[in-house]
């Protein structure tokens, strides 16, 4: 009725994918967050799981604007202050 070997095979690609996932998560929490300067990041809207800051962008008005709304709301000058 069953084959051992066909249900071994049926295994193997699942379990071998499993592993290869699980490799990469372990790989890139080794390697830290983006933010390896240590640097707070800049002010904005705080995102949401899985969707991040999709909901935020600016809708029924040119992007430029939303965003220039947006720069108002967090305080975010224009021109970088390098002194």
């Amino acid at each position: 009725m069953f084959d051992d070997s066909k249900i071994l095979s049926h295994l193997v690609i699942p379990a071998g994918a499993t592993v290869f996932v699980i490799a990469l998560a372990r790989y890139f929490k080794s390697k830290g967050s983006l933010n390896n300067s240590k640097l707070p990041y800049p002010p904005g809207p705080k995102g949401l799981p899985l969707v991040g800051n999709m909901l935020d962008l600016p809708r029924g008005i040119p992007l430029w604007e939303g965003f220039a709304q947006m720069g108002e709301t967090y305080r975010v000058s224009m021109v970088p202050n390098f002194c």
